[in-house]
């Protein structure tokens, strides 16, 4: 049995490789009877679902983290090497989410400050020469 913490003591590697946990998929489950609660409750079905689903989703926060804090505080897999990969973790998911924002805002901003073109009253853009259709209009009258 030498597939546990306690017995392997004497790692090959500095990297703690987390053991099998069953908070991901029951905080995925209470995460959909959460979402499956407010649907009902906007159809006039009462919230009760919604509740369970939230209390639910608070309680597996609090497990999963009380393992994580188990494992740096009490069981001492955080090493420093550890460490730093959760903060460059922590920093990497950070900026993919500024990365995001400015992708997603920045062209709305840039469309709302451009100046606005003059509109033809037609909904297209302005050209500097007719188009085929009022080429082939004008020619045949």
């Amino acid at each position: 049995m030498a597939d546990t913490h306690a017995e392997a003591e004497h790692h090959k590697h500095p990297y703690h490789l987390v053991d099998p946990s069953p908070w991901p998929i029951l905080g995925a489950i209470s995460a959909g009877a959460l979402a499956a609660g407010a649907v009902l409750w906007m159809h006039n079905e009462g919230p009760w679902l919604m509740i369970v689903g939230f209390m639910f989703v608070l309680a597996c926060m609090y497990v999963w983290w009380r393992d994580v804090v188990r494992e740096g505080n009490n069981l001492g897999y955080h090493n420093p090497i550890v460490q730093i990969g959760l903060r460059y973790g922590m920093v990497l998911f950070i900026a993919s989410e500024v990365m995001f924002f400015s992708a997603s805002s920045g062209p709305s901003s840039a469309r709302r400050c451009s100046p606005r073109r003059r509109s033809t009253g037609s909904g297209r853009r302005p050209t500097s020469r007719p188009s085929i259709r009022s080429r082939f209009r004008s020619s045949t009258r």
